[in-house]
């Protein structure tokens, strides 16, 4: 099975995830234009060394392509690590709360390209194509066609869009940034709102099952930008952020309650150009926060709880990397596992690290990729069941083709550090600006990555990887033909469906992909 490219269903039973309008506790999506989907083809595998700078060992690995991509290419990468010892640490009290206000009249428009029934109720005889999910059916849309989001075999079709919807207010840009999941199968989005040029405001979204909002607020009605989101063990979401309305920038973390109410607010937890970059929940309710000091070349993590209240904060500044900043944070029950970039005597590279729950640092691996490569960014970590780590990002390339671009790197290392496999994905040799920007382990341990890839304007670009490092499927979506498609962040969902937002030129972008 292949990911192609979809039609619109509209003639299909509108019975998926509470899509059906004549059935109970789901809501009609809305009118509105259709997402248009293209299949890049294509894949570029990467052989990886992974060597521990203390023990002086080695392995290597390599993602192999699966059935839907061609081989590719591949391109060397080298890691090494540092281990380090517990960081100082400081006290402080929470910040006050602040008043958010709410914005309304949002225009949506929706599509729904991939539609199931999710409820057996025959007694006789499984019969694939009846609208009828039977024991050992994963969908049924009621038809024998591939490609469509169920297959004929009545299996799902890889990296497929079930439902998408876009966001607008009329005279600005909205951009989800980042997603996080809450009970039921919503969502909240931290969403980047753009009222003029160079002008941006922090904006907290939250959309139901169907991507329907169900409420939108501002955070600031200020200069600010949202960096990071989770939503606590409580319920309570928290976006992470930077107010830049001052001439030096104030880290800013808020938590809300599940309805938009503002419970609390905490900025400058380091002052003098500080931005809170990212944060996770904890296990027992508490939150991880990651941020970087950009005049001071270093990084930050601090502890609050869910209520606001700062439980630590420290310094993360490593000699053996002159520059370090830490862009996403993820956690487990064990650990506090945060990327970024640094710099040391082997070069320019992306880093990921494992921290204690106290913020004391486990380890850390840079990777360094060899070739006319210059530099590794990671933009985004999720950690997964047994403590493996995916983080993705880009590869710098110094002169691809005609001038200098970067290619989509995504790599899975164990709850040790060590790097299982890796991939660099290049979308053709004429074309530049490739990158990872999310991304999220499933239940089967499967690795999806969300990113944008050159196609005219930029173009979505979605990965899916299986634990060993295979390719599933890859899809690029162009959703505007005038404008960029950019999908920023991926999570999934409390329904098992993979969740995908960024923008689709001025308006916001969100989608359920098939698991």
């Amino acid at each position: 099975m292949s990911c192609r490219t979809l039609a619109p269903l509209s003639s299909l039973l509108l019975i998926a995830l509470g899509l059906c309008p004549a059935c109970s506790g789901g809501g009609g999506t809305s009118d509105g234009g259709s997402a248009t989907e293209a299949t890049s083809e294509g894949a570029s595998g990467s052989a990886t060394n992974s060597t521990d700078a203390t023990a002086g060992t080695s392995t290597s690995g390599g993602a192999s392509a699966g059935a839907t991509t061609s081989a590719g290419s591949g391109t060397a990468a080298s890691e090494s690590d540092a281990t380090g010892g517990p960081t100082g640490s400081s006290g402080g009290s929470s910040g006050d709360a602040t008043t958010a206000s709410t914005s309304t009249g949002a225009q949506t428009s929706g599509d729904t390209t991939g539609v199931v029934d999710t409820t057996s109720t025959s007694g006789g005889a499984a019969v694939c194509g009846d609208g009828v999910v039977d024991p050992g059916e994963s969908c049924d849309d009621g038809n024998g066609e591939d490609g469509d989001g169920c297959e004929a075999d009545c299996t799902w079709t890889p990296c497929a869009v079930v439902w998408s919807k876009t966001y607008s207010i009329d005279g600005r840009r909205l951009r989800g940034t980042q997603i996080a999941a809450l009970a039921g199968g919503d969502v909240a989005l931290a969403v980047n709102d753009n009222p003029a040029q160079l002008d941006n405001r922090l904006r907290l979204t939250r959309l139901n099952e169907v991507g329907d909002e169900l409420w939108s607020t501002l955070v600031l009605d200020v200069r600010s930008q949202p960096y990071g989101l989770a939503v606590a063990e409580d319920g309570t979401v928290v976006v992470s952020g930077v107010d830049s309305s001052n001439p030096f920038s104030s880290d800013l973390t808020a938590g809300y309650d599940g309805d938009g109410k503002s419970l609390w607010s905490l900025m400058d937890l380091f002052p003098q150009a500080s931005i809170a970059e990212g944060v996770a929940a904890l296990s027992g309710g508490d939150l991880a926060i990651a941020g970087s000091l950009p005049l001071a070349k270093s990084a930050w993590l601090a502890r609050v709880s869910s209520g606001g209240a700062l439980i630590w904060k420290k310094g993360v500044s490593l000699p053996e990397y002159s520059i370090l900043q830490l862009r996403a944070v993820a956690a487990d029950e064990a650990a506090i596992y945060a990327v970024g970039n640094c710099v040391s005597a082997n070069g320019r590279g992306g880093c990921v690290a494992r921290f204690g729950l106290t913020g004391d640092l486990v380890w850390i691996k840079q990777i360094i990729v060899e070739g006319p490569e210059i530099a590794v960014n990671f933009s985004d970590v999720d950690v997964g069941a047994g403590g493996v780590v995916a983080v993705t990002g880009d590869v710098f390339t110094a002169n691809k083709g005609v001038k200098p671009g970067s290619d989509i790197y995504t790599g899975l290392f164990d709850a040790d550090g060590a790097l299982l496999w890796s991939d660099i994905y290049d979308s053709g040799p004429d074309k530049t600006y490739d990158q990872g920007d999310g991304v999220a382990i499933d239940g089967f341990g499967n690795v999806i990555v969300a990113g944008r890839v050159p196609d005219g304007f930029l173009a979505g670009h979605i990965r899916k990887y299986d634990a060993d490092g295979a390719l599933i499927c890859e899809t690029t979506i162009s959703v505007v033909d005038d404008d960029n498609t950019l999908f920023l962040d991926v999570v999934i969902a409390d329904d098992g469906f993979p969740r995908i937002t960024g923008d689709a030129g001025p308006a916001l972008y969100i989608a359920a992909l098939t698991p």
